[in-house]
């Protein structure tokens, strides 16, 4: 029984971070650019969209575990909120609910 609830957690973190991720249109092969971000040599990077990821994963994680720990804004990191201040509804939605899912 163990295992079944260890897998199943397993599953609906990735699902979740699935949803939340394409919910607010974060991918890995976006182009950095779009955010204004350009190495030296004149590539495009892509470190706004891994740290969104990472952060998306973190506060999933976070909420299944139901522990409260955020890792604060890429918008504006001098403001004093959580990442979660970055998401819409849905992802706002999907964390509540995942998070009501860990309790159980």
């Amino acid at each position: 029984a163990r295992a079944s609830n260890a897998a199943r957690g397993a599953a609906l973190v990735f699902c979740a971070w699935l949803a939340v991720a394409s919910a607010e249109g974060y991918r890995p092969g976006k182009a950095s650019s779009e955010y204004g971000l350009d190495d030296d040599d004149g590539g495009s990077v892509d470190h706004r969209t891994s740290a969104a990821l990472f952060y998306s994963l973190f506060e999933v994680v976070s909420a299944y575990g139901t522990v409260g720990l955020s890792l604060g804004s890429l918008d504006d990191p001098d403001k004093l909120v959580d990442f979660c201040a970055d998401f819409n509804a849905f992802s706002l939605c999907v964390v509540a609910a995942v998070a009501v899912a860990g309790r159980t």
